[in-house]
């Protein structure tokens, strides 16, 4: 979802529970995946839970005390990454919240199609292949 080399990553804060940091980069957008847009997030891991929790935002300061600003051709959006289950039968977990005037079917419909798909998305397989160098099998559900 992120394109390569577009993420940047400043005020980097860790304690005991995790890091926080502010986070830059030019994402797929949700309903025209051809396309990139600029989107800002405050990011914090939690390592003892192994969660990451990104929140939206259409506005930053940078590293230089520059305003930024995030795109516009999605609506802010809220989104935590978790895992969960056992070794044998993981569990990949995320909920996602997006800030939008009304209801908006075209998003409900990508991620109810998302929610329905048994394998990892996309960028979960680019991962454990590129930055894991573990090599992946499909068996059938």
């Amino acid at each position: 979802m992120v394109h390569a080399g577009s993420a940047h990553v400043w005020d980097r804060q860790a304690n005991a529970g995790g890091d926080y940091f502010l986070r830059s980069s030019e994402q797929r957008l949700w309903l025209r995946l051809g396309e990139y847009g600029t989107v800002l997030e405050r990011v914090y891991l939690n390592h003892q839970e192994q969660k990451a929790t990104f929140i939206g935002a259409s506005s930053v300061t940078d590293a230089a005390g520059h305003q930024v600003l995030a795109g516009t051709g999605q609506p802010i959006f809220h989104v935590e990454h978790s895992v969960g289950g056992s070794e044998t039968r993981p569990l990949n977990r995320w909920r996602i919240v997006h800030l939008t005037r009304r209801v908006d079917d075209r998003l409900l419909e990508l991620f109810s199609g998302m929610a329905q798909d048994v394998w990892l998305p996309e960028y979960i397989e680019i991962y454990i292949r590129r930055d894991l160098d573990l090599e992946l099998s499909r068996r059938e559900p």
